[in-house]
């Protein structure tokens, strides 16, 4: 009783300033950034850093029902898929919303101090995050006219062991679904004889996960919509700073001040991390049949290294 109390106190100011700060502004979604990527890719990491652009403040997982219940209603799923010409009023309507600002979340919790309050207060702008959205980057870069559609993306094994140890897959109850599941959000895709017999093949934990992370990407990096998004790489910002995220800055003319010491003080909780052999995590035989699923999905790695559709993205 006390906890759930606390969390209510904790919910209540957050929720008045979300009000007050959402309810009397007039967001443009021309001026929205998206980023989306996996579960536990470093999206978090990656919206702390750019809540620091001037004017802006953030919207966070407009997709999980807990938080943003009406995204349930509307009938979103977890990691749904939507053909880029899907018409439905009722999505579209709703994230046009979110991208305006029209929708906040229901349970807030941030650290009330000042500066982030006036933040909020005074921005103009909107940065949302989500980990339920690269299936839907097709479709929403189809629809919505935003700033920018970041796709961060992170080395498979790094991703999938933090996945395995938090317990955090972006999914609830359970938080490894079935094939069922898998092939209800898949309901508007085209699953041809090697994506049906892969699903087929789905035994342990390990290669549910490279699965849905197989197939986030497949979609999120589309030959249709790859130019249109912003394909920024967690191990190149974490490794090399500012100087990494600063050629995105610099594409729209962005300014974060203090960059590099902000970078220093978020990295630092994820650098041990990302420099952890997973090697030793996962062993043979996991990291063989992640490699297995990953490879229908063209996603090759290696130790210090990985490649996307022939793209390598990192190279200790």
């Amino acid at each position: 009783m006390i906890e759930k109390i606390r969390r209510f106190n904790n919910f209540l100011i957050p929720r008045i300033i979300d009000k007050v700060s959402f309810h009397n502004k007039a967001f443009d979604i021309n001026d929205t950034i998206i980023i989306s990527g996996a579960p536990r890719s470093g999206t978090t990491w990656l919206y702390e850093i750019l809540a620091n652009l001037p004017n802006y403040t953030g919207v966070y997982e407009p997709l999980l029902y807990d938080w943003f219940p009406e995204a349930e209603k509307v009938g979103f799923n977890q990691r749904q898929y939507l053909i880029p010409t899907h018409d439905d009023i009722k999505k579209y309507n709703y994230l046009l919303n979110v991208f305006r600002g029209k929708y906040f979340t229901i349970r807030p919790e941030y650290k009330l101090s000042f500066n982030y309050i006036y933040r909020r207060l005074i921005s103009k702008k909107l940065l949302i995050k989500f980990v339920r959205a690269n299936r839907l980057l097709p479709w929403m870069v189809n629809n919505y006219n935003v700033k920018s559609f970041i796709l961060l993306v992170r080395h498979p094994c790094s991703t999938i062991v933090s996945q395995i140890k938090s317990t955090y897959t972006g999914y609830w109850n359970p938080s490894i679904p079935n094939k069922k599941q898998i092939l209800m959000e898949l309901e508007n895709y085209q699953i041809d004889e090697n994506i049906d017999n892969l699903i087929n093949s789905l035994r342990y934990e390990e290669e549910y996960l490279a699965f849905y992370l197989g197939m986030d990407y497949k979609i999120a990096l589309s030959s249709e919509i790859v130019n249109n998004l912003d394909i920024l790489c967690f191990e190149s910002m974490v490794q090399s700073g500012s100087k990494s995220l600063n050629k995105f800055l610099a594409k729209y003319e962005f300014e974060i001040v203090n960059l590099k010491e902000i970078m220093q003080i978020r990295s630092q909780r994820v650098v041990t991390k990302t420099r952890k052999n997973w090697e030793a995590y996962l062993g043979r035989d996991r990291i063989s049949r992640i490699r297995r699923i990953l490879s229908a999905f063209d996603i090759q790695f290696d130790a210090n290294s990985y490649w996307i559709n022939g793209r390598k993205y990192f190279d200790i």
